[in-house]
């Protein structure tokens, strides 16, 4: 993919992306779209979207992580040229002198679904969309959301329980129950990130 961007155009989608106020745990596990064809970037990601004047001198698609992107979008204001051009392709992006190389940047087409987690999105939500989909993984991003979720619900559990325990009520059973709850199709996975070596069958 590459093309040609007007400053003023990024440096309006750079203001309205900021807008948003995405919290920075979003950011990481988050995926931006960014599309060229018929003269136009469309850039994309849940909850936004924005179509941009640009001359296309190689049309395709990206997907990359917001954080990228976001961070090439606040070096535009210091680049001195009123035109801006974006290469991309597998592993790397470069806008104008920046490039930014990384395996999470990749080449996609109209009408893929790469996971992405909602900007709204809640613990619960975000359990039912990694544990439902096994491709959530490898995006480290995410990952790293994920443990963090699990360590504070492991805290609740053992309160939860030790508030239980003249029924003999473990933080393993609730966790059970929770997996039932949300309906997790790997629910075993879900128990064995949340346990580690203690779980058993």
């Amino acid at each position: 993919m590459e093309l040609i961007v007007e400053k003023k155009e990024l440096l309006e989608a750079k203001r309205q992306l900021l807008a948003l106020n995405i919290p920075k745990n979003k950011k990481l596990v988050t995926n931006v779209v960014l599309k060229a064809e018929n003269n136009q970037l469309l850039i994309a990601l849940p909850g936004y979207a924005i179509s941009v004047r640009s001359k296309i001198i190689k049309s395709g698609a990206i997907t990359l992580p917001l954080f990228i992107w976001e961070g090439l979008l606040l070096r535009v204001k210091s680049i001195p040229n009123s035109e801006i051009i974006i290469v991309a392709e597998n592993g790397m992006i470069i806008l104008d002198k920046f490039t930014v190389k990384n395996q999470h940047i990749k080449s996609t087409f109209s009408g893929d679904t790469l996971l992405e987690i909602p900007l709204n999105a809640r613990p619960r939500d975000i359990l039912s969309l990694v544990f439902n989909n096994y491709n959530a993984y490898e995006n480290a991003g995410i990952v790293r959301l994920l443990k963090d979720i699990l360590s504070k619900m492991k805290i609740h559990l053992r309160r939860a329980s030790s508030i239980l325990r003249e029924y003999r009520v473990t933080p393993e059973d609730l966790a059970h129950l929770i997996a039932n709850k949300l309906e997790l199709k790997e629910p075993d996975r879900f128990l064995k990130m949340l346990f580690g070596d203690s779980f058993k069958n």
